[in-house]
Parts: C-alpha cells; structure tokens; sequence
C-alpha cells in the first residue's frame, strides 16, 4: 500500500511536470496560430 502510494506520486510528479512543458509550448503555438488571425 505504502509503496503503491508513493509509485502514485512520484507518477503523478512526473505527469504533473511533463504537462506543464508540453502545454506551455503547446499554449505558444495555439498564441502564434491565433495572433495573425486577429490582425
């Protein structure tokens, strides 16, 4: 259970982490797509 738990976390650190990188240049490409439409 103990051990379960901290797979869980250290999984979810790591998810947590990898989201983040891949949503901020994500969030980049969304930003360069969308300025040249408002313009």
């Amino acid at each position: 259970m103990d051990g379960k738990n901290f797979g869980n976390r250290f999984k979810n650190q790591f998810i947590m982490n990898f989201g983040k990188k891949y949503f901020r240049s994500l969030y980049s490409e969304f930003f360069f797509l969308l300025i040249p439409g408002i313009r």
